[in-house]
């Protein structure tokens, strides 16, 4: 019963993680195809450019909810009767999660980048290092006004901040997970980080 539980959750879990929202705000409020306009990114940053700064922050809202649910309930329902490790299983649904939010079967494995379903999974584990993270992308976004510069330094930040928040007593599976996630996110935004540096990236707020 417990392998078909996890199966089910995992499964789950990449289904809510894919449900593509900014593809279906832009679609429903502006007729818009947001694969084909601006970074041709589906994310919150580029559905701010088609429906308005607003939208940012609601759709940033619905995405870390998408992240943070699957493995808050995998938390509840799940690891009082675990046969692996608690935080092993949940770092599977919090990866499936990631997974299905970047490759959504719904859009033919075209989604965003992941950084606001993976503030969402380490909300649902660790609230401390998210909070770091969203004082490390204010200042970093209020400085450069890039979000995608905000995004990448809050990312670095997650490995040392769980380090320094845990050092008496390390999960090393969730450390590596940490630095798994802040390798990927700095690749995902490789493309950002180009345009920043020869001057092309859009900056927050700038329209299409």
């Amino acid at each position: 019963m417990i392998y078909f539980s996890s199966l089910a959750f995992i499964v789950l879990s990449y289904l809510v993680g894919a449900i593509p929202v900014s593809f279906l705000l832009c679609k429903k409020l502006k007729n818009i195809d947001i694969r084909f306009v601006g970074s041709k990114n589906v994310g919150a940053t580029n559905a701010a450019r088609v429906l308005g700064k607003k939208w940012f922050f609601i759709i940033t809202a619905i995405d870390v909810f998408k992240g943070f649910l699957p493995v808050y309930l995998s938390k509840i329902f799940l690891q009082y009767k675990m046969i692996y490790p608690a935080t092993v299983i949940s770092i599977i649904i919090g990866l499936v999660t990631i997974l299905g939010h970047i490759y959504p079967i719904y859009l033919n494995f075209k989604g965003g980048k992941g950084v606001a379903v993976s503030t969402g999974i380490f909300l649902a584990f660790d609230y401390r290092l998210v909070l770091v993270g969203f004082i490390l992308f204010v200042i970093t976004v209020g400085i450069t006004k890039y979000i995608s510069a905000g995004s990448v330094t809050a990312s670095i930040s997650l490995p040392f901040s769980y380090y320094f928040f845990n050092r008496d007593e390390i999960d090393k599976t969730f450390l590596i997970f940490t630095i798994f996630i802040s390798i990927y996110v700095i690749y995902k935004h490789k493309g950002n980080i180009i345009r920043i540096i020869q001057g092309r990236e859009r900056k927050w707020g700038e329209k299409i």
